[in-house]
């Protein structure tokens, strides 16, 4: 169990804003809120109080509900001092505590902070690659790049990097990628439903962690709204989809289970050692395949992955 965090900012009613407004608040230099989390009200996380605060309710959780970890909300707003101290805190109380980040607001990011940190962070850079690579706007090396877990960038291990293509902000995926003009993937296209089959199986196959929204596995919709926080009807989820797309959810069964078993253990790589993957690539073609503990050094099965986004076949060379 993760708990979803939200300690950037605040709602109502009455909170403490009512105690001390610039103590635990920031502002501008006019004195009113400043708005970097899009809610109106940034916490001064910096302040003793504000910070004492944040950590007696993350170890009331772990304390009385034995949670597994947390997942910080916006975390750049917490910042990086802030979020290491937490987790040196609740590791002397759970060792193995799981620790993500969010690792942006609308006033920057911090993955590239955090990569010497024990926080694994959300990989917005994945979530832009993967519908690009899938409609022919991406390359190869990016391909390289996302399947090795981001590592050299926005991680220094495969681990610390979060994979995913949908989470309950904005749009699902198949209305991100749906070929109707509206953007309404209600009823995808088989063209839709294809790339949405390659999607699961380039998430399983990265290194890293995948993470999975609630109804991906039956094409769920929002009828191609952006910002549904305040539309319950198309939050909630319509398992009659999943008697409609019985071949997806199937598949991605199939995958999730392929990936924690003991097959998959090459797919669940720690470190990424010199030689781990081995890369295959088709001139001209932004098709790639990739040979997982290329090096035989890790007691996993050597497992082979290959995946062509465009509309030609494509030949590998194996040989050398």
């Amino acid at each position: 169990v993760i708990v979803d965090v939200v300690f950037n900012h605040v709602g109502s009613p009455a909170h403490p804003l009512f105690i001390d407004k610039a103590y635990y608040f920031r502002t501008n230099a006019d004195g009113g809120l400043t708005n970097w989390s899009g809610c109106g009200n940034d916490l001064r996380v910096e302040s003793a109080m504000a910070e004492r605060m944040l950590i007696e309710a993350l170890e009331h959780w772990v304390r009385a509900f034995n949670v597994d970890g947390f997942r910080f909300d916006l975390a750049e707003l917490l910042g990086t001092n802030f979020l290491k101290k937490a987790d040196a805190y609740l590791k002397k109380i759970k060792p193995d505590i799981v620790m993500i980040a969010e690792p942006w607001s609308f006033r920057g990011h911090i993955a590239g902070e955090l990569k010497t940190s024990d926080y694994a962070s959300w990989n917005d850079g994945f979530r832009e690659f993967v519908p690009a690579y899938l409609g022919g706007r991406s390359n190869v090396e990016a391909a390289k790049y996302f399947i090795g877990g981001s590592v050299g960038g926005v991680a220094n291990e495969p681990w610390q990097s979060v994979n995913y293509v949908e989470s309950h902000d904005d749009r699902t995926w198949i209305d991100r990628i749906t070929e109707n003009h509206d953007k309404n993937g209600h009823h995808p296209t088989l063209h839709d439903r294809r790339n949405t089959h390659l999607m699961m199986s380039l998430m399983t196959m990265s290194l890293g962690v995948p993470m999975w929204s609630a109804g991906m596995e039956m094409l769920r919709s929002k009828r191609g709204v952006n910002n549904t926080y305040q539309n319950g009807d198309l939050n909630a989820l319509d398992y009659e989809r999943l008697r409609e797309f019985p071949a997806t959810v199937a598949y991605m069964r199939a995958l999730n289970r392929f990936r924690i078993g003991s097959h998959g253990r090459a797919l669940r790589a720690k470190h990424l050692s010199d030689g781990y993957l081995r890369f295959f690539e088709v001139p001209g073609s932004s098709a790639v395949g990739v040979l997982y503990n290329a090096a035989g050094n890790v007691h996993a099965r050597r497992l082979m992955y290959f995946i062509n986004p465009t509309n030609t076949h494509v030949k590998f060379a194996l040989e050398g």
